[in-house]
């Protein structure tokens, strides 16, 4: 199973100092948070914990998984692989399941890091099963646009700029709501557009939030994240399977 081939790659010692690295900044910003604080120390360590354990993790998966991808290509991995009697859409597949291991195994050290601080059992669990799905949309983004870029500057530019929009978007539609022109009808396209977006894009603004952590959430909050992130998935990775290079579907 290719999968197990891919995850093969994670031995590395490296890969897991550099988490550990960002686990223990993470706890360093956020214990200086709590000091620094006149009041609510708890809550401000776990904030700052919480928002910059996410934000390096992101950053740090999308530089390896984009970085593994272009060392392939460099190497010419990429051409046994495509030699194998599997079609493109299941390559991708087996990769793409084992980046959804990856994110979810660190998912769990970063829930015990809140938790250690002080977090309630509940909302780290809620919060730590938000931040997995959250990396598993960054890695199909990650996965569809390495199929179509190359370089590894501009793939991870163009991934992190792609997350950036997902995070904005809801704040963008809500923007679109104001009278941007003279013309009526420009603005209410302009609205529908991005209105459009809110409902296709999932809201990952709600994702792994301060508030989750500190408050918890309703269940079916969760639920509704789950349901987005898969069908999400499910379009990246057929997307995905379209060889931009020959322009039709690879098998």
């Amino acid at each position: 199973m290719l999968t197990g081939f891919f995850l093969r790659e994670y031995r590395q010692r490296g890969f897991w100092n550099a988490v550990g690295t960002i686990l223990l900044l993470s706890w360093s910003v956020g214990h200086f948070g709590a000091t620094v604080a006149l009041t609510e120390s708890t809550e401000t360590a776990l904030s700052l914990a919480s928002w910059l354990v996410r934000l390096l993790l992101v950053i740090f998966l999308v530089i390896w998984w984009t970085s593994s991808l272009a060392r392939e290509r460099t190497e010419r991995f990429e051409q046994v692989l495509l030699s194998l009697p599997l079609s493109r859409l299941v390559l991708l597949r087996q990769r793409l399941l084992s980046w959804l291991i990856v994110a979810s195994v660190l998912s769990v050290p970063t829930g015990v890091l809140l938790w250690a601080m002080g977090a309630e059992a509940i909302s780290t669990l809620q919060w730590m099963l938000s931040f997995m799905l959250e990396l598993w949309l960054v890695a199909a983004v990650t996965l569809f646009v390495a199929s179509v870029l190359t370089g590894v500057g501009s793939g991870v530019m163009s991934v992190l700029l792609f997350y950036l929009f997902m995070r904005m978007v809801a704040y963008a539609a809500a923007l679109a709501q104001a009278q941007w022109t003279e013309s009526e009808t420009l603005n209410e396209s302009l609205s529908d557009v991005m209105q459009a977006m809110v409902h296709f894009f999932p809201s990952l603004h709600e994702y792994a939030t301060a508030d989750m952590i500190l408050h918890g959430v309703p269940w079916s909050l969760l639920g509704w994240q789950a349901l987005q992130t898969t069908l999400f998935l499910l379009v990246l990775l057929l997307a995905g399977g379209f060889d931009f290079g020959r322009r039709e579907v690879a098998t």
